[in-house]
């Protein structure tokens, strides 16, 4: 968790000892306040470390592609299932 989302080593420590975040800032932080840029990270991470099996899996392919073709709503139905 904490190299996947680049987290300083004092935020993790305080992280993991239930320390306020506020009481433990690292000058240094790079991606303290860079959401959109840690999901994009994850993403990639996430997509990389299932890429055979995406690219092996007929049936998961065609999951995605009813997923993608379905409303927000009727999506987390058909995932639920």
């Amino acid at each position: 968790m904490k190299r996947t989302f680049d987290i300083p080593d004092d935020y993790f420590i305080a992280m993991l000892m239930g320390e306020p975040l506020r009481d433990v800032q690292s000058p240094h932080s790079k991606s303290a306040g860079k959401t959109s840029e840690i999901r994009e990270h994850y993403r990639d991470q996430f997509i990389e470390h299932h890429r055979q099996l995406l690219e092996e899996s007929n049936e998961l392919r065609e999951m995605i592609a009813i997923a993608a073709s379905l409303s927000a709503k009727q999506r987390r139905i058909y995932l639920i299932r």
